[in-house]
C-alpha cells in the first residue's frame, strides 16, 4: 500500500548528562561523580538510526495530507544503555 509506513517501537534505557552549579572540595566532587548515573526510561518510534544516535517520536498522528510526528528525542548512541525491539514493525496507515 503506497500510505503505509513501517516504525519500530521501542522501550530504551539511556543515561543522561548531569551538571551541577555547587562548589565541591576534590573529594567530594570524586564523591558526586561516583553517585551520579542518571538512568531514563522510555518508549517510542524509531524515526532515524545511524553511527551517531537515535531518534524516536513519542507521538504520531495521521493527518488529511502528511503524518505528524511529536516529542522528538535524540539520543546520542554512547548514551544508550539497553534497548528493547517491542515489535518488528507496527503498521500505520492514513485514514
Amino acid at each position: 500500500m503506497p500510505n503505509e509506513k513501517k516504525l519500530n517501537l521501542i522501550y530504551i534505557e539511556w543515561q543522561d548528562a548531569v551538571s551541577n552549579s555547587t562548589w565541591f572540595s576534590l573529594e567530594g566532587a570524586i564523591k558526586w561523580h561516583d553517585e551520579r548515573i542518571l538512568s531514563v526510561h522510555q518508549v517510542g518510534y524509531v524515526i532515524k538510526e545511524d553511527a551517531r544516535g537515535i531518534t524516536l517520536a513519542g507521538r504520531y498522528t495521521p493527518e488529511d495530507t502528511e503524518e505528524q510526528y511529536g516529542q522528538l528525542q535524540y539520543i546520542p548512541k554512547p548514551w544508550i544503555l539497553r534497548r528493547i525491539n517491542l515489535n518488528k514493525a507496527i503498521k500505520l496507515k492514513k485514514k
